[in-house]
């Protein structure tokens, strides 16, 4: 409240309530690769408070759910 008057009110943005309610935050980039083969994926680092738990790499025919797919073997 500011000098008494009524209280503004905001209305939610669905991606930010959304973020707080399930406390996580869902990010979708595309990249195209130009051949087959080894490629190396890196993350860095920006800020001490992110944490990446999880990352999904869709090759095609990755089916919409709420955890995501199920997690994939390791293979060496």
């Amino acid at each position: 409240m500011v000098d008494y008057r009524e209280p503004e009110r905001y209305e939610l943005v669905a991606q930010w309530a959304r973020h707080t309610s399930d406390n996580v935050n869902i990010t979708s980039t595309v990249h195209r690769i130009a051949a087959a083969g080894v490629h190396v994926l890196k993350f860095w680092m920006v800020d001490p408070t992110v944490v990446l738990q999880n990352l999904v790499v869709d090759t095609g025919g990755l089916k919409p759910s709420y955890l995501g797919p199920p997690e994939s073997l390791r293979l060496h």
